[in-house]
């Protein structure tokens, strides 16, 4: 029997069946702008969920998908994407308050203040330890504007900080696995 649909798009468009990606009718044309490239990076992840979402709603739309199909593969990513907003939304929540606003690497630092004190006490108590390879600068986003050239006495700092909160880690490490073995914690 012969078959009006095939399974090679290839095949299809050779045949003269082709088919565009649904669009909006009525785009709408914004302009962003963010005080961080995070912002821009979120904004790409928005566009290409919507494109992925087009995709999907096309091939269902076509009867190449079921609508079971393309409702699990719409869903599929939409539980991470919202995951992904959600810890986003977290941090933001955290380092927004007025407390925190301050907060800099220069509050980690030996000798800093008592108010930076309680602003890494604080940060540290909600995301965890900054790792060591953050601290230090071996570990960058790739988006990172941090153009400043340090002195060798600051580097030798950091470098000192980021060895003392490796070893803070470590020990913290050993102590947890010290205590399963034990069976104290499973």
């Amino acid at each position: 029997m012969f078959s009006v649909f095939c399974d090679d798009p290839k095949k299809r468009a050779d045949k003269g069946l082709g088919f565009g990606i649904l669009k909006s009718r009525e785009p709408k044309v914004l302009e962003l702008g963010f005080r961080s490239p995070y912002g821009y990076v979120i904004a790409e992840l928005i566009v290409e969920f919507d494109y992925y979402v087009r995709v999907v709603k096309t091939l269902g739309r076509k009867a190449l998908f079921s609508d079971k199909e393309a409702h699990d593969a719409i869903r599929q990513f939409t539980r991470p994407m919202r995951a992904a907003f959600e810890e986003f939304i977290r941090f933001e929540t955290w380092l927004t308050k007025p407390d925190l606003l301050a907060l800099s690497r220069a509050d980690f630092l030996p000798g800093a203040d008592a108010n930076a004190q309680k602003r890494v006490a604080a940060v540290t108590g909600i995301f965890g330890a900054v790792p060591a390879g953050i601290y230090a600068g071996h570990a960058i986003s790739r988006h990172s504007q941090r153009r400043i050239a340090i002195s060798e006495t600051e580097k030798a700092m950091l470098e000192r900080v980021a060895a003392d909160i490796a070893a803070i880690d470590s020990e913290r490490g050993a102590a947890g696995d010290e205590a399963t073995d034990d069976g104290l914690v499973d």
